[in-house]
């Protein structure tokens, strides 16, 4: 039985070619599992390989021991083989599948080495006729088969080649790479070895069926895929048809390889790379013959295109590319004949738009169709620029935009038909695939492609994967965004084409919608002067220009936030513009805000900074152009008009812009020149003409106004108009003397009233009829402070008087024969007031620096103000009563601007008693709704809520206390619930402020007395509207005053005789026993103290529960939270020494499982 056991054995080391081909069909016949076939084939070529280095050691050592002869053969043949001469090592198999690639590389060479040395060798005994294997491979072959080809190999580089073929079907990490790698070198380094052989042995020894599963089948065919590529990259193929051309090799290859592509999905590109391979060593003229007419391919490409396949497309463009064929033999793959501009035509795109939607497979991987496309963009685009660069200066400019329109052309088609009709309208991952594509496309792009690429489909897609973070595109929409910012953070002309398209296309809303900065940080980055202002000038073609901008309905909201809005925030009355409108508006409060990249250097040559002031300045006369030909100005014939004068075009929107947006103008307008009043840096008194933006605004206010075809945006009223030519006159007057006068006073006060003058000029025309007043005294005023302008402005008051109205007559007339005429700060001030309650911040700044007063001067001049309004009507008021209205709003507006700039100061204690004492007269006698709403605004804002506020023993705790006692007053017995509301906020600041001084016990035990004293009225007297949630805030914030209540509020609780007062009682002091756990010592020894009472208060309130259910449930509430506090306090055996029997039962009963701790 032993024999006949190891019969098979026996028979495995005897085997013929003959029978090992029956010993592999066995198991077959059998039909046994492909896995266990492919494990017996280990067993047999280790039991081969066994015995090859018997026979060798044998040959060596012709008469062994018996004993050593009967010994077993170690597993590891290496040390027995080192004795022998040329031989096959196992180890370098091993270090195939090394993860170092040095060490596979090392492998590789020392397995060529060992096989060079025994076919060199099988080769000699075969040419000395002998009949057994040479010294070097030993007598018996490892591995033989019938006809496999290998026939003039010695056994041990058949076996080779088969250990190298199965390794590289192996699955194991790093294996599949290092065997095909030794594949490769063998096959190159041994030239026995026939090519047909190896194509054979490959598919036989990795067999692939329909019923093969799961990863056997795919290691198998890809095992078949290395094993092809080696074959590629060893050069064998190419040397042997061009030994012999008419050799099938490079067909046959080319067949199995598209036949092996075709078995799977994943495998097709890389099989394309294999046969792109074989190309590249191949002569040209073998390629049409020999690749591109085989019949395998070329059946292939015919239906590739109604297939969808990208891989045929991607090897259909290589091959093109190297042969330049002009012939119809890529199907309908490419266009005959052949060029980029045919190829991205639209209808050629569409015809094979499927190939593009079917290399999303790929992904996240971009297949290499897409690379091979951007290369062809690219490529002819740079081949443009470079016939540009080497053309005459001349025709340099024609032939670039020549050139350009043709490359945009290409581009376009390509967006429009892949990326935006193909890619976008499709699945999730072919969106991902567009966005990817763009990433490629982008860095090489030039601006005007770059405007190209991000077409309108391709921004409203960006923005609807952005605005919805649960997407799984989210976050490949977030790296798209960012890899975009980073391609063009560094060229200027690109982020301006990204900042243009990405507006352009959201309407101004794309960092809102997107709910990014992007936008914003991009403009951030234009540093330069003349970069600031080319982003200005297309920012203005983007304003005027209105074919670009499409108008189309979006499904995002309206809204725009503060990331997209770079200036001011835009008015609320833009709701229910247009897209253009919106669009407008972003441009509109962005480019003034350009200005603020400009900063001058901290440290510098003059000639630095003057060189930065000037760039600045050149800044701002553009934009300062541009806001005042859009916002004061309409062209009365077409939309362009020329100015010889200025040498300049200007242009307007064919549609006429809206009110609101030329509004909007303006007040940039204003903020403009209110900025470059404040730049002191900009204001040289001997240079005003090269850096003084105020007398350039008038200079060109005067020549567009002398334009014929251009007119204001409005008709002027009498008044008006005459307000408007005096302050042009008047601002032309003081500019001049201002540079007569030199550095002075003199000279600042007439460039402060020159400023004015120019704010006054634009708020009559902002605000039809209700500025002129004010523009013609403030030209009064400059008259009588400076003499020599009155001297010299004879003709001009005549012509204004000649054109005024009866109204500016009369008063000129009072003026000139008032006996008691007022003092020229008499007219400024009451000129100031007369505007202060509705003007804006520029022209507030700019009263500032006209008027000169500083904080206490302010208050000081009150009295005189209201006896100047008492001696004398205001021009418009029609009673007493709206005169004293209007003079207290004003006296309002002076107060705010004290506030602002003095919010920490201890004066505001005062300024608030006054405030407080008429808001609440103002509710009492049913004053004005107007008045109110803003003395409670400057209350709100500029007291309660600002950061700073008056702190310190500079004031008197007196004072304090009583203000406290009047707030607490109010609090809790006015009738009007926004006074108790302001009251209560009254309150809580007066409270934050005693807290910052050092008060003494007694101070403080006042305070808590003021409480008391409130509190017992809301027990007592029903007339009360204490809100105790009010009470409750103010213990949260200041723990004392909770601290001194609780024994008080203790004892008032049991006499009060409403339930519900009684309720909220509880949630009172549930609140300060909370706000105690944080500070646990003093905590415990306060509620020691009154753990009595409290223990009193329970058994009351749970003997007398409350019949409504709410109320009920409160009072459990406080129960359990006395229990918790107890516990948290470790007082729990004194509340139980402490609690009566009858309270004993009585929390049992009402309160459970609360009070099971409790229990003994």
């Amino acid at each position: 039985m032993a024999g006949k056991k190891r019969a098979p054995v026996l028979e495995a080391e005897t085997a013929t070619d003959a029978s090992r081909d029956e010993a592999a069909e066995a198991p077959a016949k059998k039909k046994k599992l492909a896995m266990e076939r492919k494990k017996q084939r280990k067993e047999l070529d280790k039991e081969r390989h066994r015995q090859s280095a018997e026979s060798d050691a044998a040959a060596v050592k012709p008469q062994p021991p018996p004993a050593e002869a009967a010994a077993p053969v170690p597993v590891s043949p290496p040390p027995v083989l080192a004795a022998a001469g040329p031989g096959l090592h196992m180890n370098v198999f091993r270090d195939l599948a090394s993860p170092e690639a040095p060490v596979r590389e090392a492998a590789a060479e020392a397995l060529v080495a060992e096989l060079k040395e025994v076919q060199k060798a099988h080769e000699k005994s075969v040419r000395k006729g002998e009949k057994e294997a040479g010294a070097g491979d030993g007598p018996t072959q490892m591995e033989a088969e019938k006809d496999d080809g290998l026939e003039n190999c010695a056994p041990s580089v058949r076996y080779a080649i088969r250990r190298l073929i199965r390794g590289i079907s192996s699955s194991r990490e790093f294996a599949r790479q290092g065997f095909a790698l030794g594949l490769a070198v063998v096959l190159e380094s041994i030239r026995s070895i026939r090519v047909e052989a190896i194509m054979k042995l490959i598919p036989t020894l990795l067999e692939y069926s329909s019923s093969m599963k799961g990863p056997e089948a795919k290691d198998n065919l890809l095992g078949r895929l290395f094993g092809f590529g080696s074959l590629v990259r060893s050069g064998q193929i190419s040397r042997q048809w061009s030994r012999d051309k008419s050799s099938p090799v490079v067909k046959d290859f080319v067949s199995e390889v598209v036949k092996l592509g075709s078995k799977k999905r994943y495998l097709a590109e890389p099989a394309v790379a294999v046969i792109l391979d074989l190309v590249r060593k191949l002569p040209d003229e073998a390629i049409i013959s020999e690749v591109l007419e085989v019949p395998v391919v070329q059946d292939w490409f015919t239906r590739a295109a109604a297939d969808g396949d990208p891989d045929a497309l991607f090897l259909a463009l290589k091959l093109q590319q190297r042969t330049n064929a002009q012939k119809e033999i890529f199907g309908s793959l490419l266009p005959y004949p052949f060029s980029p501009d045919t190829f991205f035509t639209k209808e050629h795109l569409q015809s094979i738009a499927a190939c593009f939607k079917e290399s999303a497979f790929s992904l996240p991987r971009i297949h290499s169709l897409w690379l091979l496309i951007t290369e062809m963009l690219i490529r002819e685009a740079e081949s443009l620029n470079d016939t540009n660069t080497n053309s005459g200066k001349k025709h340099k400019k024609n032939k670039k935009a020549s050139s350009s329109e043709d490359t945009n052309k290409n581009l376009c088609n390509f967006c429009e038909v892949v990326i935006e009709e193909s890619l976008l309208l499709s699945s999730h991952d072919r969106k991902n695939l567009a966005f990817n594509i763009l990433l490629s496309l982008l860095p090489k792009l030039s601006p005007s492609a770059i405007q190209v690429v991000l077409s309108s489909k391709v921004v409203h897609g960006l923005m609807d994967i952005l605005s919805n973070e649960s997407s799984w595109l989210f976050n490949a929409g977030k790296h798209f965004l960012t890899e975009l910012v980073n391609v063009v953070s560094q060229d200027n002309d690109r982020r301006d084409a990204v900042i243009i398209n990405l507006q352009k296309y959201s309407n101004g809303r794309f960092d809102c919608m997107t709910k990014t900065k992007v936008v914003k940080e991009l403009v951030s980055k234009f540093r330069s002067g003349q970069d600031c202002l080319c982003l200005v000038q297309n920012l203005m073609v983007l304003f005027v220009d209105e074919e670009s901008v499409t108008d189309e309905p979006s499904d995002q909201s309206q809204t725009t936030d503060e990331n997209s809005e770079l200036g001011p925030a835009e008015d609320q009355d833009s709701f229910g513009q247009g897209n253009a409108d919106l669009l407008k508006n972003w441009v509109v409060n962005t480019i003034p805000s350009v200005l603020k990249n400009l900063k001058l250097p901290s440290k510098g040559s003059d000639a630095e900074m003057a060189k930065c002031i000037e760039e600045k300045f050149q800044v701002q006369t553009e934009i300062l152009k541009f806001l005042a030909v859009q916002g004061l100005f309409s062209a009365s014939l077409g939309t362009e008009v020329t100015s010889f004068e200025l040498q300049e075009k200007f242009k307007w929107p064919k549609t006429p812009i809206s009110t609101s947006l030329r509004n909007e103008c303006i007040e940039q307008l204003q903020f403009l020149l209110e900025d470059a009043e404040k730049d002191e840096a900009l204001h040289v008194a001997n240079e005003a003409t090269s850096n003084d933006l105020g007398f350039y605004f008038m200079r060109f206010i005067n020549t567009v106004c002398n334009i014929p075809s251009v007119s204001l945006f409005r008709m002027l009223s009498s008044n008006d108009d005459n307000a408007f030519k005096q302050s042009l006159a008047m601002e032309s007057m003081l500019f001049q003397e201002e540079r007569k006068a030199g550095p002075g006073l003199d000279s600042t006060k007439m460039h402060a009233m020159r400023y004015l003058l120019i704010q006054l000029l634009l708020q009559v025309l902002l605000h039809p009829d209700d500025y002129w007043e004010a523009a013609v005294d403030v030209t009064i005023c400059c008259k009588k402070s400076f003499p020599a302008i009155a001297q010299g402005d004879n003709s001009t008051e005549q012509e204004s008087s000649g054109h005024g109205s009866a109204d500016s007559d009369e008063d000129g007339q009072e003026e000139s024969n008032e006996e008691v005429s007022l003092e020229f700060m008499d007219v400024l001030v009451q000129t100031f007031l007369s505007i202060l309650p509705h003007v804006s911040g520029p022209m507030c700044f700019t009263i500032e620096q006209a008027n000169g007063m500083d904080d206490d001067a302010m208050f000081r001049i009150d009295p005189y103000i209201a006896r100047i309004f008492k001696e004398r009507n205001l021009p418009g008021s029609e009673t007493k009563q709206s005169q004293l209205m209007r003079f207290k709003l004003r006296v309002l507006t002076l107060l705010e601007i004290y506030l602002q700039r003095n919010s920490g100061n201890s004066q505001v204690v005062e300024v608030y008693s006054n405030l407080m004492r008429a808001f609440v007269k103002s509710h009492g006698a049913d004053g004005s709704k107007q008045f109110k709403e803003r003395i409670g605004g400057i209350l709100q804002k500029r007291i309660f809520k600002e950061r700073e506020y008056p702190r310190g023993n500079d004031i008197e705790f007196t004072k304090l206390e009583s203000l406290l006692t009047k707030a607490l007053r109010l609090a809790s017995r006015s009738r009007f619930k926004i006074v108790a509301s302001m009251a209560q906020n009254a309150s809580f600041w007066i409270l934050k402020i005693i807290s910052s001084k050092n008060c003494s016990e007694e101070e403080l035990a006042s305070v808590v007395d003021k409480f008391r004293s409130m509190l017992t009225d809301y027990f007592n007297n029903k007339k009360s509207r204490l809100k105790l949630g009010f009470v409750k805030e103010v213990v949260r914030r200041n723990l004392w005053i909770g601290r001194d209540l609780f024994g008080f509020l203790l004892q008032e609780i049991g006499g009060t005789k409403a339930e519900y007062r009684r309720t909220q009682t509880l949630e009172l002091l549930d609140c300060i026993l909370k706000s105690w756990v944080g500070d646990a010592a003093g905590a415990a020894e306060a509620l020691t103290e009154h753990l009595a009472q409290l223990c009193e208060l329970i058994q009351e309130i749970l003997s007398n529960i409350p019949e409504n259910k709410l109320r009920r449930k409160e009072v459990r509430k406080f129960c359990t939270g006395v229990l918790q506090t107890v516990s948290k306090l470790n007082l729990k055996e004194q509340f139980q020494n402490t609690l009566s029997p009858e309270a004993n039962s009585l929390c049992q009963t009402h309160l459970g499982a609360a009070f099971s701790s409790f229990q003994n």
